[in-house]
């Protein structure tokens, strides 16, 4: 139990170093003068920084430079699949559904990876679903994309009609949107561990509101103390932090749940930046759901309103399995 609550907070507190170095890294990206010159890995690195703060717009506009510059083979369905999954998340399903058959007509170039193909079926199902497609159809492709993740251990499976996947265990859904924040990434922190990882992001224009959603199995000790060792884990990383608030989280009331959160303020001297951060933990059957939210300090007040919407507006499905 020790070593598995010890792995977890190691890598949210990796998690935090993370993004600190990164949000730096995305700043020098805008600062540059011609966002659109380099080759294709320069193309795919700079539209994974805007995917990972929500901004679709800039991660479209590299990606279609991508594809410009991808070879055949492997590259080319890859950025036809970020392509697909940036332009579903922007709502342009019309060119989503063409990109995702693009990339699934690279054909045994993707039997490889099969995630590849699989995650290219969810967004082809989610733009047919939302343009009255055939559901014999839709369902065929769902189906084919369950399997792919059902043989590859997922502990999730996707909803053609909303985009969003279901955590298996919990019923968490992982929806494409929750509130104004945009799905960005979704994972299991570690193969050997029942734990997952869920980033989103809400991009304001020049900087992001960033949180993730850590999921993971409760333990014997009390929410308080699991609260405490966490804290004091992040305060031991970052000495200089300066707590805003810290109590009951009443927002999870409304889930009909216990809830607890902190709020520092934290200097990056690296990127000559003051960030806010927050942790929320909540408590549900037999699982902790953790949500780690950061932003510019400048845009405290304005980000812990959105995180509150965010964890408001969460779902739960059906779990499918214990």
């Amino acid at each position: 139990m020790r070593v598995a609550l010890y792995s977890t907070m190691k890598a949210i507190l990796l998690s935090f170093i993370i993004f600190f170095a990164f949000l730096g890294l995305r700043v020098a990206a805008h600062q540059e003068g011609k966002p659109h010159e380099g080759g294709w890995d320069k193309m795919m690195g700079r539209s994974e920084m805007a995917r990972k703060l929500g901004d679709w717009v800039s991660a479209v506009g590299y990606l279609e430079h991508a594809r410009e510059k991808a070879t055949d083979g492997l590259p080319m369905a890859v950025t036809h699949l970020q392509l697909a999954e940036a332009l579903a998340f922007s709502g342009l399903l019309d060119k989503a559904r063409k990109a995702a058959r693009k990339g699934l007509n690279t054909g045994t170039l993707l039997d490889p990876l099969p995630q590849v193909r699989g995650q290219l079926l969810e967004v082809l199902a989610y733009t047919l679903h939302n343009k009255e497609g055939k559901t014999s159809e839709i369902q065929q492709i769902v189906n084919e994309a369950i399997t792919i993740r059902e043989n590859s251990s997922s502990p999730f499976v996707p909803r053609s009609h909303d985009f969003s996947l279901r955590h298996t265990r919990t019923g968490f859904l992982f929806g494409a949107n929750i509130s104004e924040f945009h799905r960005t990434g979704l994972r299991k922190i570690k193969t050997d561990m029942p734990h997952v990882k869920g980033k989103y992001a809400k991009w304001l224009g020049e900087s992001a509101v960033s949180a993730e959603i850590v999921i993971y199995p409760k333990q014997k000790q009390a929410l308080r103390q699991l609260f405490d060792q966490i804290r004091a884990m992040i305060l031991q990383r970052y000495g200089d932090a300066r707590r805003h608030s810290r109590g009951t989280y009443g927002i999870a009331k409304t889930h009909g749940l216990k809830g607890l959160q902190a709020q520092w303020l934290v200097n990056d001297p690296k990127n000559k930046t003051k960030l806010w951060t927050g942790l929320y933990l909540l408590e549900r059957n037999d699982s902790i759901i953790q949500i780690n939210a950061r932003a510019r300090a400048k845009e405290l007040d304005h980000a812990s309103q959105l995180v509150d919407k965010f964890v408001r507006a969460f779902k739960w499905a059906r779990p499918l399995k214990d």
